[in-house]
């Protein structure tokens, strides 16, 4: 079984459908369903696996197939030993699943804002014939949601174009802001 918790911005922790999960395995003689699946309302999306024999185990492998803008991945665990948990690949590798064992992993994903700042400094004509394109201009920023400061830091630029930006210690970059 896979339990998916949601944590959308600003919320908590909940069961959440709509999320799309594999399960591959080695081992047993069949699994239902044999695809992927969407969890269901209560969070969950359920395989059973059938062995051949009693004392049969498998090796299974669960996978969220999301990609969601926003979204991280950032904690999987399991009710049982043997669990090996890869955060980058979005799966679990658990090993030696037998008959009659129910085993339940639960994927936390949490949503994080994520925005972007650029500062682009334009010379009108009158600016560029009295200051010159090789005037450096430069400032400080800050980023503000909820009357809390996410990032701030400084830029500079030489002449016209992009700024160059350099968080403050313990901002983000400017891209993932």
């Amino acid at each position: 079984t896979v339990e998916k918790q949601a944590k959308p911005y600003g919320g908590a922790f909940a069961p959440a459908s709509g999320w799309n999960f594999g399960l591959s395995q080695t081992g047993a003689a069949s699994q239902t369903p044999s695809t992927a699946q969407n969890t269901a309302t209560n969070g969950q999306a359920v395989w059973t696996l059938k062995f051949s024999s009693p004392t049969g185990a498998a090796n299974v492998v669960l996978t969220e197939n999301e990609n969601r803008p926003n979204w991280s991945l950032t904690d999987i665990t399991c009710d049982v030993g043997g669990a090996t948990v890869n955060l980058g690949s979005k799966n679990v590798s658990i090993t030696d699943v037998g008959v009659g064992e129910k085993v339940k992993c639960t994927f936390k994903n949490e949503e994080r804002l994520v925005g972007a700042l650029g500062i682009t400094k334009v010379l009108g004509d009158t600016n560029a014939q009295n200051y010159g394109s090789g005037v450096t201009f430069s400032g400080a920023y800050s980023c503000t949601l909820a009357g809390s400061t996410v990032a701030s830091g400084t830029w500079t630029r030489v002449g016209a174009g992009a700024a160059t930006l350099t968080p403050s210690a313990g901002s983000p970059a400017a891209n993932q802001i």
